[in-house]
């Protein structure tokens, strides 16, 4: 009996000692990120200058930011050391520095006296230049704009969401989506322009491009739109363009599926790769879907630049019905008549891409 009542006692003191081990742990862990919560907030540090990193960075001040939001700012993109050593500096300067609203090049590791010279004098303002390269989805305009402007994505986001407040055509707005009809082009973006009117500028001028190939009325716009995007997504050179849109039309016209690998990939929401699977190919419900799906895609499945829509307008004379690139360095693409000569081409692309398993996802 007392044997077993030592035992117990013991594993009671053992488990004590473990439990007030473990509270004493929690303190010293929160003493800890106390310390560190309180050096942080007591920084006034500073960095010299001399390892100032080579890579520029555009740091947009707003209208209205006041000095503690462009120093939290400068801090979070590691631009400057602490916000009480900016503070500091900047009190220090007379007369005091007035920030303006705009673009501003700096670097990281600054001194926040650089700093503040580089922000203080408006004749350092430059302009954002966002260049949308063609072919580039809805979904990654928005990501670019957000990187180069410094807007938040979610903004951005729910402004390309409210469709309706465009000028696209009413198939777009049914479809809300926006896809096919945010302009690849280099833009210069004001820090005050609101995402809403960001996103107007992209569209007037997809606008202006269908004006200028002369393109009327909503549904032959967005008809259009919707082929250029598929010869944008599948030719990718533009000298494929013309002969990609001739295949896609000869086989509207005759009835057959488009059988375009991008628009299912683009229906399943799947940017990892172009290739779909047999269940995806499979899915009828999918709208882009034109391996199973009779027609065009349901719309636009990127934002196409000029050379497709001209492609789209005048496809080059010819009867091809299919084409495969059997060389997917290059960019070799071989156009076919029958089936039997497409399939020649495909055992040419399987084949190399047996020598390049690297390619082969």
């Amino acid at each position: 009996m007392s044997r077993h009542g030592t035992k117990r006692s013991r594993g009671r003191r053992i488990g004590t000692l473990v439990v007030v081990l473990i509270v004493l742990a929690g303190f010293a862990f929160g003493a800890y990120f106390a310390v560190q919560a309180l050096r942080d907030a007591l920084d006034d540090g500073d960095y010299d200058g001399s390892d100032t990193g080579s890579t520029p960075i555009t740091f947009v001040v707003r209208d209205g930011e006041s000095g503690t939001t462009i120093a939290e700012n400068l801090v979070d993109q590691e631009i400057i050391k602490s916000y009480k050593g900016f503070l500091k500096t900047y009190n220090e300067i007379s007369p005091e520095p007035v920030f303006h609203p705009g673009a501003y090049t700096l670097y990281t590791h600054m001194s926040a006296a650089d700093a503040i010279a580089v922000l203080g004098d408006e004749a350092n303002r430059i302009d954002i230049k966002v260049t949308i390269p063609e072919g580039y989805r809805l979904t990654q305009i928005l990501s670019l704009i957000s990187d180069k402007a410094d807007i938040p994505l979610a903004k951005l986001q729910a402004a390309a969401a409210d469709v309706d407040s465009y000028d696209v055509p009413q198939k777009a707005k049914d479809n809300k989506t926006l896809e096919g009809f945010l302009f690849p082009a280099t833009y210069t973006i004001d820090p005050e322009q609101t995402p809403e009117e960001i996103i107007t500028m992209l569209v007037d001028r997809a606008n202006q491009a269908l004006d200028e190939h002369g393109v009327e009325g909503d549904d032959l716009r967005y008809e259009v739109m919707t082929k250029a995007a598929l010869v944008q997504t599948e030719a990718g050179r533009v000298e494929l363009m013309g002969k990609v849109a001739r295949v896609f039309q000869n086989r509207l016209d005759q009835g057959m599926k488009l059988e375009s690998d991008a628009s299912v990939s683009y229906g399943t929401g799947r940017t990892d790769s172009v290739y779909p699977t047999q269940a995806e190919i499979d899915d009828t419900s999918n709208p882009y879907n034109t391996r199973a799906n009779a027609g065009l895609p349901i719309g636009p499945i990127s934002n196409p630049g000029d050379d497709a829509i001209a492609a789209v307008l005048n496809p080059t004379p010819g009867d091809w019905l299919f084409f495969v690139t059997v060389n997917l360095e290059t960019g070799e693409t071989v156009f076919s008549t029958t089936y039997a000569e497409h399939q020649a081409a495909v055992a040419q692309m399987n084949e190399w891409l047996a020598a390049h398993p690297e390619y082969n996802q």
